[in-house]
């Protein structure tokens, strides 16, 4: 997923886009757990995910929360 862009220079909220890929925020939020407003405020970088929630967003994704925060 991640060799064709630049993650380094992308933000938490991008990264969370790139692994909700062609869900619906609604969709990936009932997936998590999350109302779409709070997919919307994850994916504008307006709030930060718990743990508990970057746990659940890295596994949709099969990638590391590292990854998440860091690229």
């Amino acid at each position: 997923m991640a060799e064709d862009m630049n993650v380094k220079a992308m933000s938490l909220g991008q990264r969370i886009r790139l692994v909700r890929g062609k869900r619906t925020q609604a969709e990936f939020g009932l997936s998590i757990g999350k109302r779409r407003d709070t997919i919307v405020r994850y994916e504008a970088n307006v709030d930060v995910p718990s743990f508990l929630t970057l746990s659940m967003i890295a596994g949709m994704g099969s990638v590391t929360i590292d990854w998440l925060l860091n690229g």
